[in-house]
């Protein structure tokens, strides 16, 4: 105990709304039926100073890579 061999609650918290928002763009892309080559995301977070510690801002950051860009929808 106290080894830090598992992930802490607010990266678990981080990861879990990752997966979930990963999931869903993904879903409505392919809805629209856009072509993605490639989908990279990162996510960025900061605590408050005082305690308890919570998040006081989220970043989600998308980058996907396209093999065509058509204007046209489908």
């Amino acid at each position: 105990m106290g080894d830090d061999s598992c992930p802490h609650p607010k990266k678990l918290l981080l990861s879990s709304l990752a997966g979930c928002t990963r999931m869903d763009v993904v879903s409505l892309l392919k809805k629209m039926r856009v072509d993605i080559a490639g989908f990279e995301m990162d996510i960025e977070a900061d605590l408050t100073e005082e305690h308890p510690k919570v998040f006081s801002e989220i970043r989600l950051v998308y980058r996907f890579f396209l093999e065509r860009i058509s204007t046209k929808k489908k």
